[in-house]
């Protein structure tokens, strides 16, 4: 069991996990896909987006790092963004899940190499 105070310490804390601008990058162009598809009406929103950020900061925080790495992207996207998009007519018609859209988009999108500097 946890006290309401060490939550909002924890919910601090994982505000100061650094996202480098790559990682960022990344959000971003995993964003514009879904905002650009051909099988999706309306894509991630703004607040989509800050929603995926906080969440890849949280991660990071609860698998005891002090960053964000590219794959605490990846581990999230689907279950951040999956309810925040609106699939088209035709994917609706042709039964093509947000969820199967958006693993294409992940796949389809080149994430940032991580090197740790020396």
């Amino acid at each position: 069991v946890m006290s309401g105070q060490d939550l909002l310490r924890m919910q601090a804390q994982t505000g100061d996990i650094f996202i480098h601008d790559a990682v960022y990058r990344y959000i971003g162009k995993l964003v514009t896909a879904t905002r650009n598809h051909s099988l999706i009406e309306l894509g991630v929103s703004p607040r989509g987006t800050i929603a995926l950020a906080k969440m890849v900061q949280a991660l990071a925080f609860l698998r005891g790092r002090k960053y964000v790495l590219p794959e605490d992207v990846e581990d999230v996207f689907l279950d951040v963004e999956t309810h925040r998009i609106r699939m088209n007519a035709k994917a609706r018609v042709n039964h093509v899940t947000a969820e199967n859209v958006l693993k294409d988009i992940l796949d389809g999108t080149q994430k940032p190499s991580v090197v740790r500097k020396q």
